[in-house]
């Protein structure tokens, strides 16, 4: 009589066939090493139980053009990059709007599109349709340079009274 051998595909021991047990989520056979039971008692290998606690996050769209400006922040203040680049950069094909229309391109919070450059630090400074490019720069602190400004002649302004006051006294 001979024994069918068969080899467990995530310890990639080999057992007799007899020994081995199928998954319900993935259908391979696997040994008893690499397998579990769930909540009813069904036996699930390994691999597929990873995939059952901690599942895949589905990124935006435009992660991977977070990803892009997140590693030249270091060394750019100012990127300009074409509309076909950014289709490659996000394996993906840009919205109609993106072409037509400067508002997509705008810097407001809450629109995945804006959300991949302003989460990373990025804002758009120009857009130009025609020759299909948009130019971002850093925005360092998240605020735009007037903003920035503003805040910080009121400290120096909250300093002078304080130290005039003292003077007083």
């Amino acid at each position: 009589m001979r024994v069918i051998e068969e080899q467990c595909p995530i310890c990639e021991e080999v057992y007799p066939y007899h020994i081995l047990q199928k998954c319900i989520k993935c259908g391979r056979l696997c040994c008893i090493n690499c397998i579990i039971r769930d909540e009813n008692g069904d036996v699930v290998c390994l691999d597929c139980a990873r995939k059952m606690v901690t599942p895949r996050i589905k990124l935006s769209k435009y992660a991977a053009l977070s990803i892009y400006l997140a590693r030249r922040a270091k060394y750019r203040s100012r990127l300009i990059l074409t509309f076909p680049k950014i289709e490659e950069i996000i394996g993906d094909s840009l919205p109609y709007s993106a072409f037509h229309y400067k508002g997509w391109w705008s810097n407001v919070r809450g629109r995945s599109p804006s959300e991949a450059w302003m989460t990373v630090g990025w804002r758009v400074e120009s857009v130009n349709l025609e020759k299909m490019e948009v130019t971002f720069i850093r925005d360092k602190g998240g605020l735009h340079e007037e903003e920035r400004n503003k805040g910080k002649n009121k400290r120096k302004t909250k300093l002078f009274k304080k130290n005039y006051s003292q003077k007083e006294n």
